[in-house]
């Protein structure tokens, strides 16, 4: 009998404690640390316990390394193995679930929203038969989990809230409010302290502020626009120069520091908007009513005033202002009176549905020409410096990371009606290069006052990202120096606009950047190449902008003698750090909001193609090819989906030399990056994912691609 070899283990034993970020697949990833010091562990789905996705637990890891037989040496590297198992659970992410009830004829069961907690939830008979109304399969309803200790049995709730039937907007609406905690409704105290502003500006109101209510003045928002926030309006000096004035809602005078309407806004920390609605962070009468720059009344700003000559910024001053918009234009009116010329194609641009914005706005075609001449006339002076600035900015290294939009707009009722592309087109840029230079030009005065603040921040990549990324681009015949070095990212990110597969590398490489967050700390802006930069832009919307207007409040009293007007304990550097803290989580919570519904209005506006015969071609582009299936975004809507290649191995083969980028499914080989004609073959409204198919008589497209 031939005796066994014996084999040396080693083992270690680590105590870990972190995040479990769960897949569809049951498994998870640990991550623990944060910044720099970030690590992650795979958890298989049969050691994540009595988790569920985004708790914080306790794990242990076993480090292994593989036997190796004595009197042998190795012939390679032995590379340890590390199993992570979830020994407790710390903290539930949440407390309660949102899912679809569902019964199998004996017992009832709540199937979670979320596919990443692949789990059905026990409730009793006896806890559904006492509610009132009561929940009828298929509908959408909140449960509150019970304590569960044993991952071998099924975890269990209590229904506490029915939303509605499953898939309807209304119910799918409420789904989201109770899955990230978005609130459309205010306390008591909040709308008794709206209930006190007055809904038109007073003459008191106005004294002691510049009156530029005689400047021409206009907004420019998108179609389904509910508040307006941001102005500009254009003078013309002596010399020459031109004056612009980049005019922001004064939100600050009427929300007052420690109200209860402060208060509110500063646990929202944001509005959240979601497809066809929005949830405000402040009430409507403030939001979408005094606070609004809608046309023909009287607002108070927080004024940027801009003085240009011969093409460069001379001079910035800041003031407290009233205005008066005369015209509120959507970027599809704008952009035609910056290109067109015929007065009778730009008063076709109609308004947008009333049911769609909170002020749609005078119809152009109702104007008389001198009118709308005029708005030609500024609109083109507004752009002339824009486009300069643009230059500029792009010239001294701000990366252009600008894709289309897709935008989902609804019907009355609230159903997916259609989907449009908004190009970012000079009507955007327009706006978005005076916000850009406002922003910086408040940041530039609070770091030179030695003013606290709070900052927008975007921190360098991580270097080992960015050199996965120009590995990357390789494949595709892009080459590029080192990209720690800016001038060789804005050289990279030329070639993929210019390159075929520009949409799969534009997100590859927008994957490989952190994300921007609030600070107290001027740390600069990697993506825009700027040192100063700060939210001030948006107060309506968004909170840091509400102190950074109460910051410069401060100032402009200072400036002329008069006391400060806000609360200066509130605005220390340690406390606006621990508020910026707080406001980056917010933002990511509603970001995640703002995503999902999206992808439920997706799947709802594609669930009709399933009727049609025939059935619509989209253009798709293959984002990953995996074992079980080809990934692929639709172009112009960004619906993402798989086209499966089933389980047995039928039909496909994979390409010896660079396996994982191309597959042959049914003769043809599918590669990643390419674009393809794709129709809809299902669209499983439960677990979130649309599966598509190639047409039988769908042709190929050439692709760039360096072989070997």
């Amino acid at each position: 009998m031939k005796k066994k070899r014996n084999k040396v283990r080693e083992r270690e034993y680590h105590d870990l404690t972190g995040t479990l970020h769960f897949h569809r697949t049951g498994s998870a990833t640990l991550v623990t640390g944060t910044g720099k010091k970030e690590e992650s562990y795979r958890v298989q789905a049969r050691d994540t316990g009595t988790a569920m996705h985004l708790d914080e637990v306790k794990a242990k890891a076993t480090i292994k390394k593989p036997g190796q037989r004595r009197r042998r040496k190795p012939k390679t590297e032995v590379v340890p193995k590390v199993k992570v198992r979830v020994e407790k659970v710390i903290k539930r992410a949440r407390e309660s679930l949102v899912g679809t009830l569902f019964s199998d004829g004996a017992r009832f069961f709540v199937v979670p929203n979320d596919p990443r907690i692949p789990l059905n939830i026990k409730v009793a008979k006896s806890d559904i038969q006492a509610l009132n109304p009561r929940p009828r399969v298929h509908d959408k309803v909140v449960t509150q989990l019970k304590e569960w200790k044993d991952a071998s049995q099924s975890p269990k709730g209590t229904i506490t809230e029915v939303l509605g039937k499953s898939h309807t907007p209304v119910a799918e609406y409420r789904a989201i409010l109770r899955e990230f905690n978005l609130d459309p409704d205010f306390p008591q105290k909040v709308l008794n302290e709206t209930n006190k502003v007055a809904p038109k500006v007073s003459g008191k109101e106005i004294r002691g502020r510049y009156d530029a209510r005689k400047l021409f003045t206009l907004t420019i928002d998108p179609d389904d626009a509910k508040d307006f926030d941001d102005a500009l309006s254009l003078q013309q000096l002596d010399k020459g120069q031109l004056r612009v004035g980049v005019h922001i809602a004064d939100v600050s005078h009427y929300v007052k520091p420690g109200s209860a309407l402060d208060v509110d806004a500063k646990n929202r920390g944001n509005s959240t908007y979601l497809v066809g609605t929005v949830i405000p962070m402040l009430p409507h009468p403030l939001s979408s009513g005094i606070c609004s720059l809608v046309e023909e009344e009287d607002r108070l700003v927080k004024s940027v005033f801009l003085t240009f000559g011969s093409g460069k910024l001379v001079k910035t001053e800041f003031e407290n202002s009233v205005i008066r918009s005369r015209k509120r234009l959507t970027y599809r009116q704008a952009i035609a009176l910056l290109k067109e010329d015929n007065i009778k194609t730009i008063r076709k641009i109609p308004v947008p549905p009333s049911h769609q914005t909170g002020f749609p706005g005078k119809d152009l075609s109702k104007l008389p020409d001198r009118e709308i001449r005029s708005l030609q006339k500024a609109l083109r002076q507004f752009w002339k410096i824009a486009s300069h600035l643009r230059r500029q900015r792009m010239d001294n290294g701000s990366l252009d990371l600008d894709m289309p939009e897709t935008k989902i707009f609804v019907d009355k009722n609230g159903w997916a009606d259609r989907i449009e592309k908004i190009e970012n087109d000079e009507s955007h840029q327009l706006i978005e290069e005076f916000m850009l230079l406002a922003n910086e030009e408040v940041a530039k005065l609070l770091r030179t006052k030695n003013i606290p603040g709070i900052f927008r921040v975007h921190d360098d990549p991580e270097e080992e990202k960015l050199n996965e990324f120009r590995e990357s681009l390789k494949q595709w015949d892009i080459h590029v120096g080192d990209l720690t070095q800016r001038k060789e990212v804005t050289k990279a990110l030329a070639e993929i606009k210019r390159h075929p597969q520009r949409h799969l590398l534009h997100v590859e490489f927008l994957r490989s950047l952190q994300k921007a967050c609030y600070r107290a700390a001027p740390d600069g802006h990697y993506g825009l190449n700027k040192g100063d930069y700060t939210h001030f832009t948006s107060p309506i919307r968004r909170y840091s902008d509400l102190v950074v207007h109460r910051i410069i409040d401060n100032y402009i009293s200072r400036k002329k003698g008069k006391s400060e007007v806000a609360e200066t304990k509130a605005l220390r550097k340690g406390r606006l750090e621990d508020l910026g803290q707080h406001l980056s989580l917010t933002e990511r919570n509603s970001i995640t909001a703002e995503r999902e519904s999206v992808k439920i209005k997706l799947m709802e506006f594609f669930e009709r193609e399933l009727k049609k015969n025939p059935k619509t071609r989209f253009s798709a582009v293959i984002m990953e090819i995996g074992r079980r299936g080809v990934f692929v975004e639709l172009k112009d809507s960004g619906a993402y989906g798989m086209i499966s290649v089933g389980n047995s191995g039928r039909g496909r083969s994979w390409s010896s030399e660079d396996p994982g980028a191309s597959i042959t499914f049914k003769g043809r080989t599918l590669r990643s990056g390419e674009e393809i004609d794709v129709v809809v073959e299902s669209v499983d409204r439960f677990q979130k994912q649309m599966n598509f198919a190639i047409p039988m008589d769908a042709g190929k497209r050439k692709t760039r691609r360096k072989k070997g």
